[in-house]
């Protein structure tokens, strides 16, 4: 009988080792699942931020291409600068400066495509003016004499240019395809005098 009791403490005892043995393999395998899991949610909020990051970035891009295309067909609105007052010389010459500051921001912001066509109608801008004695981008801001009035005036006449408002259309178009969203919703607005419809 003690032969009995003997091997059945030895049957438990061995038991107790296998059964602590599996607990201990469970939960080692429990705190390595738990660790991967924290390291998949810390990838999955890294790439939550990075997307965040991209959608924050397209969205300010989304602003300034609007803004931009705003301040130019403000531009091209106003009416000739032959007899205007002192305030209208003013209120021209804000826009003219908001049309290169936004430029600015657009060749800054956007994506190469944009960046590049924005150049492209810088150039033509500064060739154009330059043909014309008459520098558009050099006259301070809120300079409404003489010198001013003419380079409000030959930012108005640039802006109805053909070439200059063929590399406008095509910088509109690299700028729609950055930011517009797909080509089947048809909800992106066409500039004003443009035949560019949405698609």
């Amino acid at each position: 009988m003690l032969n009995d009791w003997i091997a059945l403490a030895a049957v438990a005892g061995s038991t107790s080792v296998g059964l602590a043995g599996i607990l201990a393999t469970i939960y080692g395998s429990k705190r390595q699942a738990d660790a991967v899991l924290a390291q998949i949610a810390g990838e999955g909020e890294r790439e939550r931020q990075a997307a965040q990051h991209d959608e924050d970035h397209r969205r300010n891009r989304q602003a300034t291409y609007h803004l931009f295309l705003t301040a130019a067909a403000q531009l091209r609105a106003l009416p000739p600068l032959r007899s205007e007052t002192e305030d209208d010389r003013r209120a021209a010459e804000e826009k003219r400066w908001e049309f290169l500051h936004l430029l600015n921001g657009v060749e800054l912001f956007g994506t190469e495509a944009v960046r590049g066509a924005a150049l492209s109608v810088r150039a033509a801008i500064e060739r154009k003016s330059r043909a014309g004695k008459v520098e558009v981008f050099e006259s301070p801001p809120g300079y409404v004499g003489e010198e001013g009035r003419e380079s409000i005036q030959a930012i108005f006449d640039l802006l109805r240019d053909a070439e200059v408002r063929e590399l406008m259309d095509e910088l509109i178009a690299a700028m729609r395809a950055d930011v517009a969203p797909g080509p089947s919703t048809g909800a992106m607005a066409t500039r004003p005098g443009s035949t560019d419809r949405p698609r």
